[in-house]
């Protein structure tokens, strides 16, 4: 194994050369192209100035970006309450918490009120071992405004 020059060597870690392969008559680079993620599925609709987000799936490192993304729909911004429903969320893990955090941060600085339809226990537990289950309204079965 290389080593990488000014990368600090620490007992019981290696460090690998990067090899770059230069593109060739055969070899083309890569062209940019968007993949539905079969992680999450995601669902949104307004209704009343309700904003109701859902997700299916999991939520973690890999999908994030896709639940960001729907969070900065324009539409979000024009009903007084956000809903986002983690009834059938499969998985969630730090990186999913912190971007429904960020969420209910942005819904709170825009006056809106941010409400999180319950998940399954294990997200659940996310939420009490991390504490923000004491300021995230979280409640129980159907989305409100879909009463």
């Amino acid at each position: 194994m290389g080593k990488v020059a000014g990368w600090p060597q620490q007992p019981g870690h290696h460090a690998e050369t990067v090899v770059r392969i230069k593109d060739g008559p055969d070899r083309s680079p890569a062209s940019k192209t968007t993949v539905s993620d079969p992680g999450l599925t995601l669902a949104a609709e307004e209704r009343d100035r309700v904003y109701r987000i859902a997700l299916q799936g999991e939520l973690d490192v890999s999908t994030a970006p896709r639940f960001n993304a729907a969070l900065a729909d324009p539409r979000i911004r024009r009903c007084h309450t956000l809903v986002v429903d983690l009834s059938e969320l499969r998985f969630m893990d730090s990186t999913g918490l912190s971007a429904v955090l960020v969420g209910e941060m942005h819904a709170r600085t825009s006056g809106q009120r941010f409400a999180i339809v319950q998940g399954p226990r294990h997200v659940q537990e996310l939420f009490r071992l991390t504490g923000v289950d004491h300021f995230l309204d979280v409640v129980e079965g159907e989305a409100p405004g879909r009463e």
